[in-house]
């Protein structure tokens, strides 16, 4: 390995250096001064001028070891931290990009839940009735309710009258916050004028959360409560039935369209041998509802159908067709609504 001598220039003692280190810093091992070994010496034997002398740090008192010059130590220790500071680097940008991510699912996912949330809850919205100048909109899986005056959200108490054959047979209460349903009361009345709560639907923020049926005595007989999702839609319910000191417990789910509105509701049970099945099929702008009996000797499906044009009867039912085991149409109810929603039945018998 080539070697050649110059002196230091701080103390003048005279050093053996190696080729490779021209160019590069060193410490003199006598006096620590740190100085550039030249590349070359020039044509007159004088050495490149050095950089200016600094004062002596870590003095190094015994001969030189051979160790390495003070600046590939410093060029190991620079290199080992910018491995560090690479990867400490490379786990922020990491990090980073992974909020980044979480927080663009959370935007997504906000407005997905948005846009079902909008659509399920205003699936086949339209006119349901007019009561007392107020405009009563209902959804068209009947969930949920909301009310109108003047194009204001209307808040108050709103009684409807029910006659048959001009007699008054009962009433219906609403009760509305902020336009949203609150409360809704079926009473009958009977020839003495003695009035029988015999329906109370309760509503939470617009939507049906529990249906209460009572008899003729006003002995409550059934219960349904509707339970929803994390994402504000109806999932599934349960209905209660006391008769004949038995408690029938019914199931009730509901599915849902993938882009968000209710599908379809579905109620299959069997009572005593005698199957019940109901399925109330929705879509935007109408709904079908279909009702099946069954027992040994009977059966009937029965499927109602409602309004699908634009108009202020849209939504409500239009007719229902009757049906046999083989699917032949037994009969067919057709129902029309004059200007103030009152209907009128036409029958067809097969």
């Amino acid at each position: 390995m080539a070697e050649f001598n110059m002196n230091c220039p701080g103390c003048g003692t005279e050093l053996e250096l190696l080729d490779q280190w021209r160019g590069m810093e060193v410490d003199c091992p006598q006096c620590g001064t740190t100085f550039k070994v030249p590349m070359a010496f020039d044509a007159g034997g004088e050495q490149d001028i050095p950089l200016a002398a600094a004062p002596p740090s870590n003095p190094v008192p015994e001969a030189y070891p051979g160790a390495l010059p003070l600046y590939m130590q410093q060029s190991e220790a620079q290199k080992s931290y910018k491995r560090q500071r690479g990867l400490q680097n490379g786990v922020n940008a990491v990090i980073r990009k992974i909020i980044s991510l979480i927080v663009l699912a959370g935007v997504l996912f906000g407005l997905w839940w948005g846009l079902r949330f909008t659509l399920y809850r205003t699936a086949g919205f339209a006119i349901w009735k007019k009561v007392d100048g107020v405009v009563i909109y209902r959804s068209g899986h009947s969930i949920f309710f909301r009310a109108e005056k003047g194009g204001d959200a209307f808040t108050g108490e709103i009684s409807e009258n029910l006659y048959e054959d001009g007699v008054l047979t009962g009433f219906i209460k609403y009760t509305f916050d902020g336009g949203d349903l609150v409360s809704m009361e079926r009473f009958s009345v009977d020839e003495n004028g003695n009035e029988t709560l015999r329906e109370k639907r309760v509503a939470e923020n617009g939507r049906i959360v529990e249906v209460t049926s009572y008899d003729r005595n006003g002995d409550e007989y059934m219960n349904t409560k509707y339970r929803y999702d994390w994402l504000g839609r109806v999932k599934s319910g349960e209905m209660i039935a006391e008769t004949d000191d038995k408690t029938i417990e019914v199931p009730i789910v509901f599915n849902y369209h993938w882009y968000g509105p209710i599908e379809s509701m579905v109620i299959d049970y069997e009572k005593d041998g005698r199957k019940l099945y109901q399925q109330h099929i929705f879509n935007s702008d109408s709904r079908v509802e279909v009702f099946v009996y069954e027992t040994e000797d009977y059966y009937e499906r029965i499927v109602y159908e409602y309004v699908t044009k634009e108009d202020e009867t849209k939504g409500m039912t239009s007719g229902f067709t009757v049906y046999n085991k083989n699917g032949r149409q037994i009969r067919k109810c057709t129902i029309s609504y004059d200007g103030d929603y009152k209907p009128s039945y036409s029958f067809q018998w097969n």
